[in-house]
């Protein structure tokens, strides 16, 4: 290939507009058999006026184009960026949903050992609470009935008279729980 001398028609675009150019303006010189025509003058500045225009219009387009390119670039770009976020927001989400679940998991089994625990202390404290209620409907049948020596039920009278205000406490204790149970 020869060398070519720089030409400011780079792209392809122009390179083709070029041999248009070049082809009309023959066109405008030579006849059919290679014979030079008189050329006319004020049809040639048309001409290349027009292929001119042609190529200005071309060039517009070809730069909206590289605009639009540029735009839909930007824009994709943001579009991605919102998509990581999105991704990244949804990771997040998922790690405290699987985090509230376990601590449910861990609630649960706590609310479940303490009614089991509520459920022992009612029942170590239902026979102590129903020997008292007899001992209080019938104290003297109830002393009557007792084997053993009456010191020994006097005493007993005095460790019950002592425990009975603990035991009261206890039970109040275990209302407050059993209504605290059934709200949740």
């Amino acid at each position: 290939m020869p060398n070519r001398p720089a030409c400011a028609f780079t792209s392809p675009l122009k390179a083709a507009l070029r041999r248009r150019l070049c082809y009309a303006l023959i066109a405008c010189g030579l006849g059919a058999n290679g014979a030079a025509l008189a050329v006319d003058a004020d049809g040639a500045r048309a001409t290349l006026g027009r292929i001119t225009n042609e190529i200005a219009a071309q060039e517009a387009e070809v730069r909206a184009r590289q605009a639009d390119a540029a735009r839909l670039t930007d824009e994709l770009a943001q579009l991605r960026a919102e998509q990581i976020a999105v991704a990244r927001s949804a990771q997040e989400q998922e790690a405290d949903i699987a985090a509230i679940e376990q601590t449910l998991g861990k609630l649960a089994v706590e609310a479940a050992i303490g009614r089991a625990a509520l459920e022992s202390r009612i029942a170590a404290t239902s026979g102590a609470a129903t020997a008292l209620v007899r001992l209080a409907r019938r104290p003297a049948y109830a002393a009557l009935v007792m084997p053993g020596e009456p010191t020994d039920l006097l005493r007993g009278g005095l460790l019950l008279r002592a425990a009975l205000p603990q035991l009261e406490s206890q039970a109040a204790q275990l209302r407050g729980a059993i209504a605290k149970l059934a709200t949740n």
